[in-house]
């Protein structure tokens, strides 16, 4: 099975901000991501603002979304887990949205075809990664 660890430090503060540029391979520890319902009751816990979005049946994934409300000069902390039926969706989702523009203290967590994970994105800020319950990667 393929597997990618995915780091990149560019991001943005919102999904549609969240970039553009390539992101850099590693071969770095894997990271621990928590199943979303975690993630969901973590973020709500810490004080974030937590969307769902099911977009399964017409473009073959999910989305979670987590920002704390405020502006980067503010001391925005945001996170998104994307998961994709498969790695064509993940790969089409991040380039039309291009994931990773703006906000230049995100961290990218990405797996394709993963024995536990399957396909998955994890963009967000240190903070919000720690806060969800998201360890380890680069």
């Amino acid at each position: 099975m393929k597997k990618k660890l995915i780091a990149l430090a560019a991001a943005g503060l919102l999904l549609t901000g969240c970039g553009s540029k390539e992101p850099e391979s590693s071969a770095a520890s894997k990271a621990y991501i928590p199943a979303d319902a975690v993630i969901q009751m973590n973020m709500q816990t810490s004080g974030y603002q937590v969307t769902l979005n099911d977009m399964t049946e017409q473009a073959g994934l999910s989305m979670l979304a987590a920002t704390n409300g405020k502006t980067p000069e503010d001391g925005f902390e945001g996170l998104y887990v994307i998961r994709a039926n498969n790695e064509d969706a993940l790969e089409s989702y991040r380039q039309t949205q291009q994931i990773d523009k703006q906000v230049d203290h995100f961290r990218y967590i990405v797996y394709t075809n993963d024995a536990e994970y399957g396909n998955i994105m994890v963009c967000g800020t240190e903070q919000a990664l720690k806060d969800a319950g998201i360890t380890g990667g680069n």
